[in-house]
């Protein structure tokens, strides 16, 4: 199995599934993984984490569908749902 690497910059709340205080983590992760699976991979590293809690994932400065399948070498913006009333 082939593998690529990605980077993850999770942003507000969502920084508990990351070690650097700045938010981002570089990732290993077989080829042809979608942004869901790549959540999932958090949630092992960090179970605090909620991958169904479904952030708002960007790439390139533009939202992306959570079964976006990713390429070696990108980066991927996660942010939290904000809700209020």
């Amino acid at each position: 199995m082939c593998a690529m690497r990605i980077r993850v910059v999770a942003h507000g709340l969502l920084t508990v599934a990351v070690e650097d205080p700045g938010g981002a983590i570089d990732l290993t992760v077989p080829d042809g993984s979608d942004v869901q699976q790549v959540l999932w991979i958090l949630h092992d590293r960090s179970p605090v984490f909620d991958p169904r809690a479904t952030p708002v994932a960007m790439i390139d400065g533009a939202q992306v569908a959570l079964y976006r399948v990713l390429h070696d070498g990108e980066e991927v913006h996660l942010y939290p749902i904000l809700s209020g009333g």
